[in-house]
């Protein structure tokens, strides 16, 4: 039995006011994710089916709009809305105006930030530099040829 099937079966069986939540690692719609792959049909169709057998409702939220990132910066990055809390209809009639607070990580925005700025350094430097690897492999190149050269005229003491 998968998840979405053994919440289905919670729904039916428990009539009492229940509310689950956590990171669901899918989402409901395109608009809950930015970057990446676009979204497609299968990727949200068991889930919101599972919403939808269930009869419950995402309390929606507080903070920020995406729970997740990929932690890659440029091209690569991927923002979701993984983390969710979802209430039945007797948690509603009992407890009105409940709302999740996903609040963001201020640690990493600063880590997204601070990929960016190495990312942008590196760029720089090697616009700047060029490629200093390349750039030390040649001089070593030239540093052997010259050391063989005065080694063979017999100047060990220039090597």
């Amino acid at each position: 039995m998968d998840l979405w099937e053994a919440l289905e079966n919670q729904a039916i069986i428990n009539q009492r006011p229940w509310l689950i939540g956590g990171d669901f690692n899918v989402i409901t719609s395109e608009e809950e994710k930015y970057g990446g792959l676009p979204v497609t049909v299968n990727e949200v169709q068991g889930f919101n089916a599972c919403i939808h057998n269930c009869s419950v409702v995402d309390l929606g939220f507080k903070g920020g709009k995406y729970t997740w990132w990929n932690g890659q910066s440029g091209n690569d990055y991927i923002f979701k809305r993984l983390d969710r809390l979802f209430r039945n209809q007797a948690l509603q009639n009992k407890y009105a105006g409940l709302e999740a607070d996903f609040m963001v990580n201020p640690f990493n925005l600063f880590h997204h930030k601070l990929k960016k700025v190495k990312n942008a350094l590196a760029n720089w430097s090697k616009i700047t530099f060029g490629n200093i690897f390349l750039e030390i492999e040649t001089l070593e190149k030239i540093s052997s040829f010259r050391r063989g050269i005065l080694e063979a005229e017999g100047r060990d003491e220039l090597v």
